[in-house]
């Protein structure tokens, strides 16, 4: 009978603690394995159970993020029909709504309504990047999203190299172009950027609002997929236009109703051939 091999303490402390992978681990696992183009799931072995329960915690806070957001400035959360942090083709996560609200439409509306509505989508795009941050307890400053950006630059999947920005369908594509419509004097684009960041960081400090996101990513992170409206809006129901309540709404009343002298839509670059089809669909689904 052959030996069993050497272990260190730490080493036998951590097997003896590991958990077994759940169903929806084990599933999520094997949808990964197919999206990387594996016919069949590899073996799930522990340094990979470590690595995938990382991601599944950083996904479920990450689209719990956008919702969060979206409910707390009643933006169409009503619209919300599913969230999935399942794995499917080169998506890791979805939260599948009814608005349209892509960059091109916000800019066809008029300088009244454009600064409020390009203010709040932005913030919701950007909701599921700070919600990742702040459970790993990184800071959400302008050195990191310049550091964000400049590690998309070189992806071509998601940096549109003809017009020098992210794509549309990232959350870092919307929110670039929506920081373009409300660029104007002295804030350029990435300043905005970085202000819509720090903004949507204030937002998930909420201390309501983070119990929420916190309750919510562990249900998402059990089963996978919410698809029950009636549950997605009990999970957010604390949360839901909190922003109209008095105590905050004096907050963030000043910040929504400024309108400064815009810049013309039709003048920026992503603008030239109009608002398509295939960006009004990707507006359904927010990464």
């Amino acid at each position: 009978m052959a030996a069993e091999p050497h272990r260190s303490a730490a080493g036998r402390r951590r097997t003896a603690t590991m958990q077994p992978a759940t169903p929806f681990e084990v599933s999520f696992w094997e949808a990964t394995c197919h999206a990387m183009g594996q016919r069949k799931a590899l073996a799930l072995t522990e340094q990979r159970l470590t690595q995938i329960r990382a991601d599944i915690l950083k996904l479920a806070y990450h689209e719990v993020g956008h919702l969060a957001v979206t409910a707390f400035l009643e933006d169409d959360f009503d619209q919300t029909t599913c969230v999935s942090i399942v794995p499917s083709g080169d998506r890791q996560g979805a939260v599948v709504g009814g608005h349209l609200w892509t960059p091109e439409r916000v800019a066809e509306l008029p300088p009244e309504l454009r600064w409020w509505r390009a203010w709040r989508r932005m913030m919701v795009a950007l909701g599921g990047w700070c919600a990742e941050r702040r459970a790993a307890h990184q800071p959400v400053d302008r050195g990191a999203v310049r550091a964000e950006l400049h590690s998309m630059e070189g992806d071509p999947l998601v940096w549109d190299c003809d017009k020098g920005a992210p794509l549309s369908f990232t959350d870092f594509g919307r929110a670039w172009r929506l920081a373009d419509l409300l660029a104007a004097g002295g804030w350029p684009r990435e300043r905005r950027l970085a202000q819509g960041a720090a903004w949507t960081a204030e937002v998930l400090a909420v201390p309501e609002v983070w119990t929420v996101v916190e309750a919510a990513a562990t249900e998402l992170m059990g089963c996978g997929t919410i698809e029950d409206q009636v549950k997605l809006h009990d999970l957010f129901a604390p949360v839901l236009g909190l922003f109209l309540q008095p105590g905050h709404w004096r907050k963030w009343r000043p910040r929504f109703d400024k309108r400064p002298q815009l810049p013309d839509p039709q003048a920026l670059p992503w603008m030239d051939q109009g608002p398509s089809l295939a960006g009004l669909f990707r507006a359904l689904h927010v990464d």
